[in-house]
């Protein structure tokens, strides 16, 4: 089995999204997995400089948590992005990560599979709609598979998923799918 990646892009740890990440891990028999919470960690936005485009290891100008982070995400075989929704999007912690990879750091990642698994305190399914299309635009751009999408509603107090078995379980089914994908 090969290695699974999970970067967690809230900003509260220990709450919904990081539960049910590690839920996901638990399911991802046979497979390596990291979870990264990106709290606390350093990835300043995307100065649109483009210096990384110009330099030979195509490094960034800023030093910050980034190059640990690409280290890691070199070694993943799969890539599950986590994060809550806080307003018709990804987390900021999320969103500075993925813009500082729209360089060619991103031709040296060999993972091909990668799943979103996000969190909203909305009751509303419609909640997600944005992100869905965000989250499709970016496995086109970057020529991944989706192996599939867990979009968890109602969950707005701290632990809330706890009470809710059945979304622990499709986690763990999602990363199932993972883990036999990669």
């Amino acid at each position: 089995m090969g290695n699974i990646l999970i970067l967690v892009g809230s900003g509260r740890r220990e709450g919904n999204t990081e539960l049910l990440a590690r839920e996901l891990a638990r399911g991802a028999e046979g497979a390596q997995v990291e979870i990264l919470p990106l709290a606390g960690l350093q990835a300043a936005p995307c100065l649109g400089c483009d210096t990384c485009m110009q330099r030979p290891d195509h490094s960034c100008v800023q030093k910050d948590d980034m190059q640990m982070i690409c280290d890691k995400l070199a070694w993943a075989d799969g890539v599950v992005m986590a994060s809550p929704l806080y307003f018709a999007g990804i987390s900021a912690q999320l969103k500075a990560v993925l813009d500082r990879l729209h360089s060619p750091i991103k031709d040296s990642f060999h993972f091909k599979k990668i799943a979103l698994l996000m969190t909203a305190g909305s009751p509303n399914p419609a909640s997600f709609a944005s992100v869905s299309l965000q989250y499709e635009t970016l496995v086109r751009h970057f020529k991944l598979e989706s192996v599939g999408t867990l979009l968890v509603n109602g969950m707005h107090g701290k632990g809330d998923v706890e009470n809710h078995p059945e979304e622990l379980e499709r986690a763990r089914t999602l990363g199932r799918a993972m883990s036999q994908a990669i």
